[in-house]
């Protein structure tokens, strides 16, 4: 498995699985001559950083690290196809998806990814005969290569894209790299954190999974390019 696979599997900082993770790293110092103390100083450096990352000030500025990516801007008449990536935010992906079938109806209304989306789209009123799941691929480069597939059979601008604005600019990255020409639509956050005043320094859960999927993401990014996927 490969170092993003096993991040993505247990989790990045910021996730119950890394913080389940530390646990056990702490069992284990346990072990060791004097453990007790130094087990206790882990647990207390975990914990705290994990207040720091649930500030929104701090998700915030790992967000921001992020490189910008665009947002396309289509009317009606102009889409055909509407495909929306799983991911994070799968409640935001969920309303921009939504909206753009009010405005469009598109003949086909495509979910990569898993049962959830499928279902809340489908309760929402997407008919069955134009809503689809493509459930093949694992991970977003697979997705995108599948999204190729979809704009060799149409006009490649006459398909929309919806990612999270978190996972947008590594979306973007890869539909530039197989120069794709499809339209591109972010999606917002699940809930925003406070973005002034003072509740920028009280800690809240929307904020840490802001910075755990900021994070990811950045990972992400510094992989692909190593990889030679996208472009640094």
């Amino acid at each position: 498995m490969s170092l993003l696979g096993s991040i993505k599997f247990i989790g990045g900082p910021g996730s119950l699985g890394f913080l389940l993770a530390c646990g056990v790293v702490a069992l284990l110092l346990r072990r060791l001559p004097k453990g007790r103390a130094v087990a206790a100083l882990w647990l207390i450096a975990v914990c705290g950083s994990y207040l720091v990352l649930a500030l929104p000030s701090v998700a915030l500025a790992i967000a921001g690290c992020l490189p910008a990516a665009r947002s396309d801007t289509a009317s009606a008449r102009d889409i055909d196809v509407v495909v929306v990536l799983d991911g994070d935010n799968r409640r935001g992906r969920l309303r921009e998806g939504l909206r753009l079938w009010t405005e469009s109806s598109p003949r086909r209304f495509v979910v990569s990814g898993g049962e959830w989306l499928v279902a809340r789209f489908r309760e929402a009123g997407i008919p069955r005969d134009r809503l689809e799941q493509e459930a093949g691929a694992a991970t977003t480069r697979e997705q995108i290569d599948w999204v190729a597939q979809v704009a060799s059979q149409v006009p490649a601008e006459r398909v929309v894209l919806v990612a999270s604005r978190l996972q947008m600019p590594r979306v973007e990255r890869l539909v530039q790299s197989r120069r794709l020409h499809v339209k591109l639509q972010t999606s917002p956050i699940d809930t925003e954190p406070a973005s002034a005043g003072w509740m920028l320094w009280i800690p809240s859960y929307s904020a840490l999974r802001i910075s755990r999927d900021a994070l990811y993401e950045l990972a992400a990014l510094e992989y692909y390019e190593r990889r030679g996927w996208i472009a640094g």
